[in-house]
């Protein structure tokens, strides 16, 4: 019944826009009433003229713009307080319907085939979902097409009429997209100046969607700034996110204070379960010897012995036959990782011939030899076991990782 219902109040859009400012929400009320009322049944899929009565009870109903939805987030935000995953939550179930409503208006499933001005508005209310949500959305309003196809159009409006949140959005694509960092330097500085929390979030975007801050850190290290790079590494680890503290930590390793940053990434792995970034650290400096005596190459192993319970198992592919009882799932391939065979729903189960059996030993694994780009995998897929040796730089293969269990 209700998709019969939602077809016709599809067909029947003509009947519905004029009652309120937008069809799409007019859908979205149609679609509670018709949730609401036990009165509407199955004729009304055959009766258009239901409409008119679901129009006449509801038409003067209004869903609150995504805009004014969204604002209360990030004036909490604002004021210092921090969101909880319910809060992201209800946030992100808006934008979805946000996007179900342009999608309808223009008749298209792209965001980047938008209308403008919609096109515009979308992308800068992706940026502002960004900073609510840096895990679910801190990297594909940067990556996506969208942002190459608004990021002149974005300018033109900061000319014409300042807006810090269209300043932070043009930022990004310059930076990503054309390496403009010289107008990200400037966009960060301004913000600075006008709108400190939105300069923090300029840093922590970055951070989000490249993994490092360098463009900005790198500015102020070569102006001789180092109280401006350390403000900007601070920053970064301010945003809810793992690349936060790695930004930060790589800061206060490249300025000699090793144990500040060993601390950093510490935090980091305790907070996110980021583990790559400290056991890369630990590598880098395995014969520094920390305040308490330490070394960092101890730390190493400790770690190892942690993430490891039952200790390293040397693995060779004769060793596998059955069906892998866990391993690492590629959720989604890239084009590098089925060139050698690994597609999506092939199983990680050893790296430089150490089995593994999660993530987290995955990435140890990974990260303990980052400049090594090659990295040997035993995998199982369609029923059998394969290797590859993979080529790539920080031995990343460009897909989605998770703990696989059978």
């Amino acid at each position: 019944m209700m998709s019969d219902i939602f077809k016709i109040m599809i067909k029947n859009k003509s009947l519905i826009s004029g009652r309120t400012k937008a069809y799409s929400h007019t859908v979205c009320i149609g679609l509670v009433a018709c949730l609401q009322l036990a009165a509407i049944d199955t004729a009304i899929a055959e009766d258009s003229g239901a409409i008119d009565q679901l129009t006449e009870a509801f038409g003067e109903l209004h869903i609150e713009p995504f805009e004014s939805f969204i604002e209360d987030f990030l004036q909490n935000m604002r004021e210092g307080q921090h969101l909880t995953q319910d809060d992201r939550e209800r946030a992100n179930r808006r934008f979805s319907s946000y996007f179900n409503e342009l999608s309808a208006k223009h008749g298209v499933q792209s965001n980047y085939r938008f209308g403008e001005p919609d096109r515009t508005e979308f992308y800068v209310n992706a940026v502002k979902m960004a900073i609510i949500d840096p895990n679910k959305h801190g990297g594909w309003p940067v990556r996506s097409g969208i942002s190459r196809m608004v990021y002149r159009n974005l300018q033109q409006q900061i000319k014409e009429e300042f807006d810090a949140y269209r300043l932070l959005s043009a930022a990004l694509p310059a930076l990503q997209e054309t390496g403009n960092s010289g107008y990200a330097i400037k966009a960060f500085e301004t913000l600075l100046e006008k709108d400190p929390f939105l300069a923090k979030h300029l840093v922590g975007l970055s951070a989000a969607n490249l993994f490092n801050a360098d463009w900005l850190i790198d500015h102020y290290l070569d102006s001789g700034r180092k109280d401006m790079a350390r403000k900007v590494g601070e920053m970064a680890a301010g945003i809810d996110h793992w690349a936060g503290p790695k930004v930060y930590g790589e800061l206060l390793e490249q300025l000699g204070n090793l144990d500040e940053a060993g601390a950093v990434f510490r935090r980091g792995f305790e907070t996110y379960n980021s583990i790559g970034p400290l056991v890369d650290f630990y590598s880098r400096n395995a014969e520094y010897l920390s305040a308490d005596g330490i070394s960092n190459r101890q730390r190493l192993e400790d770690l190892g012995e942690k993430v490891f319970p039952e200790g390293m198992q040397k693995v060779m592919p004769p060793g596998f036959n059955d069906r892998p009882v866990n391993g690492v799932l590629i959720r989604t391939g890239s084009s590098l990782s089925r060139s050698y065979g690994l597609h999506a729903g092939s199983v990680v189960v050893a790296v430089d011939g150490i089995k593994v059996e999660n993530l987290l030993q995955y990435n140890y694994m990974r990260y303990i030899d980052l400049q090594n780009k090659r990295i040997h995998l035993i995998f199982w897929h369609d029923g059998k076991y394969g290797e590859a040796a993979v080529w790539a730089d920080e031995r990343r293969l460009g897909v989605n990782l998770q703990d696989y269990r059978n």
